[in-house]
């Protein structure tokens, strides 16, 4: 979880996931012929990349993919774009870049998605590049820079599509493409994604590069033509965020209007595609809903200030599904201090509100019931929280410690430490709902890339060197389990 922006003050890191809220990056791929579709005739030497019908990777074995520019002369420009939540500039050209898959067995592998089909081409076929990777439990969808793929059509001839988003179903790597054109997000939170417990109802955030406007699509996963995506949201010009509970049912945060910056819009969508629900207007804030199985998976939690400089206010709006419905109360944490309890989590015992000033802990809900007197527990032993992100054995930590660099677990009663090598430079964290950690980073005492991992329940870095993952210039990086 990525909420809070203060939270990204260290210098050296690069936000792990290169979301954002700004114009889209839609740009053509300047040798997949995506114009011509004479079919390959005699003189026709122009690349003509199709889909592959599958990854070729055991998913099961996956534990990341990382996309890295195969421009060194952009570096510097993409860690600073990447420091201040955008995306790198340019495509590929040529080098040792590409997609590639981190095993959890330590492998590094090269990934094609696309093959030739033109057996005349004397263009060099070249990969999509890849903008943002997101995952789901059944698909890992990748966002690419405006590519376009040939597939045959029904005049017998060749057909030129746009592949804007490629998906690829987990349980036989199957890869699919469509047109949706995904939009970043530049406030910071990471809620470009959302999907139910069973991961095959997908939401992602589209845009217009042409006005700035954008909407919330809901993807239509496994059909035989790929994904379809429906508009679902009207366009506006300031989404703010947006969050899905385990049956798929979508809670809509935006700004009503450019007049009312501090002002949200709350607004639910069914996942049985029933009418809307409105909830009014908030002030801005932050919002979480139940952790899956428990009796609230299906809750929203709504703080009323915490976000865009507007302070907690102390109250929490509850909306709890009841039928087709569902049913709104405001509660306040009998919590000391409340006010500097700005943060929601999700844990695997209940909804945590965390103190970012106190560096504390508290639990305020146990299966959608108010706790009535919340005791914070404090984060011991840290200088500063660096990065915050919940996970379903609890919420893990980047801080700084006097004792270096640290990743930290609490699961609400208990804290572990993850020591970071001393002379390594994190340039790169990724953390995934499972509770693993993925980094890359740099050893200051040889200059060498590493790459690392903290598995789930494991309290030691496992690390390799690689010389693929260059960190200046890795345009995304993604956890999938």
């Amino acid at each position: 979880m990525r909420h809070l922006r203060f939270l990204r003050s260290l210098c050296v890191l690069v936000p792990s996931l290169l979301v954002a809220c700004g114009h889209d990056d839609v740009r053509p791929h300047d040798a997949d012929g995506g114009g011509n579709d004479d079919g390959g005739n005699v003189g026709d030497t122009q690349s003509r990349p199709a889909l592959r019908p599958a990854l070729g990777l055991d998913l099961t074995n996956v534990g990341s993919f990382a996309f890295v520019s195969q421009s060194a002369q952009r570096s510097a420009i993409n860690i600073r774009k990447a420091l201040d939540g955008g995306v790198d500039d340019g495509g590929t050209s040529g080098g040792d870049g590409g997609l590639y898959a981190l095993t959890l067995t330590g492998e590094t592998l090269s990934v094609t998605l696309v093959e030739e089909t033109n057996p005349q081409a004397r263009v060099p076929l070249l990969e999509p590049s890849i903008d943002e990777i997101h995952a789901t439990p059944t698909w890992v969808l990748f966002r690419t820079a405006g590519y376009t793929v040939n597939r045959a059509a029904s005049d017998g001839g060749v057909a030129s599509i746009p592949c804007n988003t490629i998906a690829a179903r987990r349980s036989d790597g199957a890869l699919f493409c469509t047109e949706f054109v995904g939009r970043p997000t530049t406030h910071g939170i990471d809620f470009s994604l959302q999907s139910n417990a069973a991961g095959d109802v997908v939401y992602l955030e589209g845009g217009n590069p042409a006005d700035g406007t954008s909407r919330v699509h809901r993807l239509s996963l496994g059909g035989a033509d790929g994904p379809i995506a429906i508009g679902l949201t009207p366009p506006i010009a300031e989404p703010r965020w947006f969050i899905s509970n385990s049956d798929g049912d979508l809670l809509h945060i935006c700004v009503p209007s450019p007049l009312e910056p501090s002002t949200r819009a709350l607004t639910i969508f069914p996942g049985d595609g029933s009418t809307p629900i409105q909830f009014g207007t908030t002030l801005a804030g932050l919002a979480v809903r139940g952790a899956i199985g428990d009796a609230d998976e299906n809750t929203f939690y709504v703080l009323v200030g915490g976000d865009n400089g507007v302070g907690f206010m102390g109250t929490i709006r509850v909306l709890t599904k009841q039928g087709a419905g569902f049913v709104e109360t405001e509660v306040t944490p009998n919590l000391p201090m409340v006010t500097s309890f700005g943060m929601p989590l999700r844990l695997a015992d209940g909804i945590y509100l965390f103190s970012p000033i106190d560096h504390a802990l508290a639990r305020v809900f146990v299966g959608g019931v108010l706790v009535a007197d919340p005791v914070p527990v404090p984060i011991t032993g840290v200088d500063s929280i660096l990065r915050v992100n919940s996970t379903l054995g609890g919420v893990v930590f980047l801080a700084n410690t006097p004792s270096g660099v640290q990743f930290i677990r609490h699961d609400g009663t208990t804290q572990e430490n993850v020591p970071v090598p001393a002379d390594i430079t994190l340039t790169r964290v990724v953390f995934a709902p499972s509770g693993a950690i993925d980094f890359i980073g740099v050893r200051g005492s040889t200059l060498e890339t590493i790459r690392g991992s903290v598995e789930p329940g494991s309290l030691t870095a496992e690390i390799a060197t690689t010389g693929v993952l260059d960190p200046a210039r890795i345009v995304t990086f993604t956890r999938i389990d």
